[in-house]
């Protein structure tokens, strides 16, 4: 093998080690479900449907004074882990929200986090060892860091205001990943 071809497939394997530290089963579920499309019911409950999640579960909390017009709940085996996804979308005037919150019975805070940094490529906008959250703009597809100096409204009235939240679910074990979409 040539040194040119040895670097190139060192480089490949270096990438493929990199990826597999990032990964973690709980972002994994979470970027199945919870990342697709606009990130309302419709396009979360297609994706789990096609990944093989079941109907039901304990339903989520939704923003306090919003109308919900859509929500839905899916569960999920893994092998070392149970999964609750639990989405809504709804109106308080001219703003709308969707979410999606996935719960976890296993999770490593600090691997989701990593994963969930490298995936969306933006800084964490707050931290705490129980508690790290992303802010970013959208489309989904394309997350960009918010500008310095830029508000949240100006940003909810382009192309959408996402918050990421990942959070100790308290049992010390799981964790609550939640992706919420604001737009006016």
């Amino acid at each position: 093998m040539t040194a040119h071809r040895l670097a190139a497939a060192f480089g490949a394997f270096a990438a493929l080690a990199a990826s597999a530290a990032l990964a973690d089963p709980a972002f994994d579920a979470f970027q199945e479900t919870c990342m697709v499309g606009d990130a309302a019911p419709a396009s979360v409950v297609a994706a789990a449907d096609k990944a093989g999640w079941s109907k039901g579960g304990m339903a989520g909390q939704p923003i306090s004074g919003f109308t919900v017009s859509a929500s839905d709940t899916r569960t999920k085996k893994g092998v070392d882990n149970a999964y609750t996804l639990y989405t809504w979308t709804g109106a308080k005037g001219p703003i709308t929200a969707s979410e999606c919150q996935l719960q976890a019975s296993q999770a490593n805070l600090a691997a989701v986090t990593a994963a969930v940094s490298a995936k969306i490529g933006v800084a964490s906008a707050q931290s705490t060892a129980s508690k790290t959250t992303f802010q970013f703009s959208g489309p989904l597809t394309a997350p960009k860091a918010l500008v310095a100096g830029q508000s949240m409204d100006e940003v909810a009235g382009g192309d959408g205001l996402y918050i990421l939240t990942i959070s100790n679910s308290g049992s010390g074990k799981g964790a609550f990943i939640e992706l919420l979409k604001i737009k006016k």
